[in-house]
């Protein structure tokens, strides 16, 4: 077996613990073992050390997640070079616009949100706050369609193979053929519009960001209710709005003119 393919069974249980806890919230160990295919006496010594490092608390014979995982997640985010670099002008145009502002990166794939500024026209919703903890497809998001038509065509396809095109609205591209056209689309004029496919009422449009070497480093997205948004304002507004925040953000990159603990 090769180096890369070797693995730890146990720190894989761990790892599939803490998804489960995250998916399902507070969870009791009949339960936890119910979901896992791992002996009872197993997974309770898991728990067991993962509440004395704070990573899991247990409360009333239920478990959840613990807050050190916070402290790791700030880390990251803090350390992310699209983020530190973004930051400032995703907010200036949340502000600007009255609208929801996101810069999000990819892993493995998915969608990841690292931030999300509110405008004043705004609501913070439970899908919101849910869509932030969670990875996200990348085939139906303004975020997510711009990274995609920036990776090579053999990973889109391993992409796509590994999760396949669900539907989330109506509008959501679910055939492979319509999404590779719209991926060229989004290379040529160098935008995505997400017109209802994630959230239905919801329009978006994102643009990925580049560095100099022209590798993908993330993507910023403006969005807001199609009462808002109207024709001229999503496919007019909306471009030139986000496409000034990526150059702002391109330009950041590259002087390094932010400061990594800047709040």
């Amino acid at each position: 077996m090769s180096q890369s393919g070797r693995r730890i069974q146990a720190l894989e249980t761990t790892s599939r613990i803490l998804e489960v806890l995250q998916e399902h919230g507070e969870m009791t160990l009949s339960k936890l073992t119910d979901q896992l295919n791992v002996t009872k006496g197993t997974i309770h010594t898991h728990l067991m050390t993962l509440n004395d490092c704070g990573l899991v608390q247990k409360q009333d014979n239920r478990y959840r997640l613990g807050a050190k995982l916070m402290t790791y997640g700030a880390h990251v985010k803090n350390r992310h070079l699209i983020y530190q670099a973004g930051k400032a002008p995703a907010k200036e145009l949340a502000l600007e616009t009255g609208e929801i502002c996101e810069i999000a990166t990819e892993h493995a794939g998915r969608c990841v949100i690292l931030h999300r500024f509110y405008g004043e026209n705004t609501l913070n919703t439970q899908y919101q706050q849910e869509s932030l903890e969670k990875f996200r497809q990348l085939h139906y998001g303004a975020t997510g369609k711009s990274v995609l038509a920036h990776m090579e065509p053999e990973r889109v396809d391993r992409v796509i193979e590994r999760y396949g095109l669900p539907q989330r609205t109506e509008n959501t591209i679910t055939d492979r053929e319509a999404l590779l056209d719209e991926l060229e689309t989004i290379r040529e004029r160098g935008y995505a519009f997400n017109d209802e496919e994630e959230v239905r009422g919801i329009r978006a449009v994102g643009a990925p960001v580049l560095n100099s070497d022209q590798e993908l480093l993330g993507a910023i997205c403006l969005a807001g209710p199609r009462g808002r948004v109207d024709d001229a304002t999503f496919s007019e507004e909306f471009p030139t709005l986000v496409s000034e925040a990526r150059s702002l953000i391109e330009i950041n990159v590259e002087t390094n003119d932010f400061d990594t603990f800047r709040p």
